[in-house]
């Protein structure tokens, strides 16, 4: 299933949902622009700098406080890093400092529920799961151990598919405006592949790693 699939899916289902209460309010488009606080692996490789986000959504009012919200989701960070790596069929290890950009474009469903039972005002929760879609693109040179070589030029990219979840609270201000706290996750992605000397045929690999890719966003939303 694609990433067009997976989006009208989640509309299809909550639009459903939503034409079955009796009390719920048409749907109602809107957008998040905020920033990302890196946390766990992200954070290293972001060296702690805030990403930026952004995306679009559809909230469907249930009635009684409950509603779904289809959301599409883009995230990115930037970092650089210094760290030591094993290197096969080098024989050794050296110290790779790098940048890096981390993108995620994600697609989910949440469930908010809002205590006053009015999607228009008041505090309310979230909790959500869906898919990501992370790139990871690195630039750098690597300083061997020993003989003190530098190999510079060094490039890669890494694209993986998992799951993702959020959790989360905000507080609608009113009819149009709202702030909203939550914490990503992204499962874990690739942190680097292989890597391409540039105007030459030898490569050089770097081991694989996992990270965990989990940031703390603070966003403000807009409802038309």
């Amino acid at each position: 299933m694609n990433l067009k699939a997976l989006i009208g899916a989640g509309l299809a289902l909550a639009l459903q949902a939503g034409g079955s209460f009796a009390h719920s309010r048409p749907p109602e488009a809107g957008f998040q622009l905020g920033l990302g606080l890196p946390a766990s692996d992200l954070a290293r490789t972001a060296h702690n700098r805030a990403g930026f986000l952004a995306g679009g959504f559809v909230l469907v009012d249930l009635g009684e406080g409950h509603a779904l919200r289809p959301r599409l989701d883009l995230a990115d960070f930037k970092g650089t890093e210094a760290m030591r790596g094993t290197l096969s069929g080098l024989g050794g290890s050296g110290l790779l400092e790098r940048t890096s950009r981390t993108s995620m474009v994600s697609v989910g469903l949440d469930y908010l529920h809002y205590f006053r039972g009015n999607p228009r005002h008041g505090l309310y929760v979230l909790g959500g799961l869906g898919f990501t879609c992370n790139e990871v693109k690195t630039s750098g040179r690597l300083t061997m151990e020993g003989t003190g070589a530098v190999l510079n030029g060094l490039r890669g990219t890494s694209s993986t598919l998992r799951t993702a979840g959020q959790l989360g609270l905000g507080w609608q201000v009113n009819r149009t405006f709202g702030l909203e706290l939550r914490h990503q996750w992204h499962g874990t992605t690739s942190g680097w592949g292989n890597w391409a000397l540039d105007g030459g045929g030898k490569r050089v690999f770097v081991a694989n790693t996992s990270e965990k890719l989990r940031f703390t966003a603070l966003a403000a939303t807009l409802k038309f």
